[in-house]
């Protein structure tokens, strides 16, 4: 019996040992409808989309509905990813590897009562309708076959 508990406690103990520190970072949780709800709650026009808009974004997990394997969601796809979007229709985008581009945006209204955001030079993570709630943007061309990038404002 003294065999058969000591190797159990080494396991035990080690597996302790090694998971004390760990201390697992929390994830956002996204809930699509819920956020849709806000925002048609406040009504938002051109205007009030171009204030959401304005800041800073940091991306924050994407939704892929295309794939061949079924629905996939990833907080990891493009960590790094930032978006700047100045008060003067210029912005910055910085991709999961540092590197930059500075492009030029405008918000054009689409059928269907949504908005999107139109830039100068291609970006795949903004395309489709906008959403935003409590900070959160979400670029949502899972309409047109695409993926959902959500973003948290800075």
């Amino acid at each position: 019996m003294k065999k058969i508990l000591s190797p159990l406690i080494l396991l035990i103990m080690s597996s302790l040992l090694l998971t004390s520190g760990c201390e697992e970072k929390p994830l956002p949780v996204f809930d699509f409808a819920e956020i849709q709800a806000c925002h048609r709650q406040n009504n938002f026009d051109e205007a009030a989309i171009r204030n959401q808009l304005t800041g800073t974004w940091t991306w924050a997990y994407v939704y892929q509905i295309g794939r061949a394997t079924g629905p996939v969601g990833s907080y990891t796809e493009y960590t790094g990813m930032v978006l700047s979007f100045l008060p003067d229709s210029t912005g910055m985008y910085t991709a999961p590897d540092g590197s930059t581009l500075a492009f030029t945006w405008d918000i054009a209204e689409s059928s269907g009562n949504y908005y999107t955001i139109q830039t100068n030079v291609f970006v795949p993570q903004i395309h489709g309708a906008l959403w935003f709630c409590d900070g959160v943007m979400i670029c949502n061309a899972a309409i047109f076959g695409g993926e959902d990038t959500y973003f948290v404002k800075e």
